[in-house]
């Protein structure tokens, strides 16, 4: 997987997350009172003139909105850190791989027309203690 495929998939689970926990404060809420909007006066905001269940609504999707931010940080550097190691797996496997390559045809140009295969013939120890 690419670095960019991981953060596409990072943002589409966190958007779900956002959209879960957002879905859940507003039924925790339950069914409340209907408030009617109020006209934002100059100098004035219609914030302050909210009730007390909108308030910590706001609150809590305000913290809601903070975690969510720190666990995008978090992820975003196991990110980071998945992809160093990635790319040090295949920095590693490819040198593997050309060092092989490497010692092949060393062993092949080494050989000219000999067999590629070493035979040795062993003797058991008991034949050597007969002679």
């Amino acid at each position: 997987m690419t670095d960019q495929y991981l953060l596409v998939m990072v943002k589409g689970t966190l958007v779900g997350f956002v959209l879960s926990w957002v879905a859940t404060a507003a039924f925790a809420q339950g069914p409340g009172a209907v408030v009617e909007s109020q006209p934002v006066v100059r100098g004035g905001s219609s914030v302050s003139q909210q009730s007390p269940t909108n308030n910590d609504a706001l609150a809590l999707l305000l913290e809601q909105n903070r975690q969510l931010q720190a666990e995008v940080q978090a992820l975003r550097g196991m990110v980071e850190e998945q992809g160093f190691e990635l790319r040090k797996l295949q920095r590693d496997s490819l040198s593997r791989y050309t060092d092989t390559d490497d010692r092949l045809r060393n062993l092949e140009t080494a050989t000219n027309g000999q067999p590629a295969v070493a035979v040795l013939v062993l003797r058991p120890i008991w034949h050597r203690m007969r002679q």
